[in-house]
């Protein structure tokens, strides 16, 4: 994965006492966002029923470029309440994350840290 930047976006899925916002559309890679009347071209938009492990398996061709000795940065961006503590960390409040009904919701953190020591 040398050289350019990517951009990738993540849709948060709507939690129970959330009201869905009807304002977004995934279509090839392009995030519509109906207010704006623009389109977003992104390298990779990951829809709201996506899990943390298929956004790890994009992750971990940047963690393997580290351990080529490549420079790489993995940026969270978004407003608050938008999911990137969820995507970086896994779930909050979660104590023991070996626990088998909550070892698939693992964050990138965890799961690169695995890789690395694989």
């Amino acid at each position: 994965m040398k050289g350019n930047i990517r951009v990738y976006c993540r849709v948060k899925p709507v939690l129970l006492k959330e009201e869905p916002v009807p304002t977004i559309v995934i279509q090839d890679r392009q995030l519509l966002i109906f207010n704006k009347n623009t389109p977003v071209n992104l390298d990779m938009v990951y829809p709201d029923y996506t899990t943390q492990y298929e956004v790890f398996e994009e992750i971990s061709e940047l963690v393997q470029s580290a351990l080529d000795g490549y420079k790489v940065c993995i940026f969270s961006y978004g407003q608050t309440g938008s999911g990137k503590t969820h995507t970086m960390e896994g779930p909050s409040g979660v104590m023991n994350l070996e626990a088998e009904d909550h070892f698939d919701q693992r964050g990138m953190i965890q799961r690169s840290a695995e890789q690395i020591f694989d």
